[in-house]
């Protein structure tokens, strides 16, 4: 990151690292680097919290695994407040999971209708660095709308050793080449592939393809919405080729969570 001018000061990478957190106990470079990350991720809404309302709740554990690995709750006061923020369209799904990113933390809250007044509990495993100064849930996402599914290397390594043939997997892979070689037939292909993979959403992307067709010209004439759909073509290729993220027609992806409300004994 270059030197910027921030109110008169001159503001180093270094100091904007200290202010995202403290991570001097994280000893592996890659990690530490995937936690700064964490700090940038995309997220669609963000609402402020009282810092009274943050509690830490012990994980669920039992016969040596974590059944709330990674998932928090929290209570219907601070669910009506993500309602009014993140659920703008009026009439659409009302969820109670939601993918967020708090300060240090990450991973899925769910509704827990015993909580009283505002809180919002987090587990040690979704903390992954403290010394975040700013108080707002980041809204990743939600079931507000079906998550395509894809497969990938382990997937598809699990189901082969469950006894599904290879050509499924073929047929499948041969499936999303087709369609990626289609995208540029036609503005209809081109914008519900951008969608489909969220690709230029906060620009309206999609949108704006679909829209210059509607008046009678073509993306492919305009060099920077032709390069940049060949470029997000020639991504997802990559992604398919080294990744195998080949996507499952009629799939969804499911978020889980544990049931908050359920007590889980101890095997015997």
């Amino acid at each position: 990151m270059a030197p910027f001018v921030l109110t008169g000061k001159l503001t180093y990478a270094r100091a904007v690292v200290k202010d995202l957190g403290d991570f001097t106990s994280i000893m592996s470079p890659a990690k530490c680097a995937a936690r700064i990350g964490q700090s940038f991720s995309q997220t669609q809404s963000a609402i402020a919290i009282p810092p009274e309302a943050i509690r830490e709740i012990p994980d669920v554990e039992r016969n040596g695994r974590t059944f709330s690995d990674g998932v928090g709750t929290f209570s219907r006061a601070v669910l009506l407040w993500i309602w009014n923020v993140y659920s703008r369209v009026p009439g659409s799904l009302r969820p109670t999971v939601f993918q967020i990113r708090f300060q240090g933390a990450k991973g899925m809250i769910s509704l827990d209708t015993r909580l009283n007044g505002i809180a919002l509990c987090l587990r040690p495993s979704m903390i992954k660095f403290g010394g975040t100064k700013v108080a707002d849930i980041e809204i990743c996402g939600s079931g507000q709308r079906p998550l395509p599914m894809y497969l990938n290397r382990q997937l598809i390594k699990i189901l082969e050793d469950l006894g599904v043939e290879h050509q499924a997997f073929l047929t499948l892979q041969a499936a999303a080449v087709r369609r990626l070689r289609m995208t540029t037939e036609s503005a209809i292909n081109a914008s519900t592939f951008l969608q489909r993979n969220e690709i230029g959403q906060a620009a309206k992307l999609p949108w704006l393809v679909r829209k210059i067709c509607d008046i009678g010209f073509s993306f492919a004439n305009d060099d920077f919405l032709r390069n940049a759909l060949e470029l997000a073509v020639l991504v997802q290729l990559r992604e398919l080729k080294h990744r195998t993220r080949i996507l499952v027609e009629n799939g969804v992806t499911l978020y889980g969570t544990p049931v908050a409300s359920v007590s889980y004994q101890q095997a015997s």
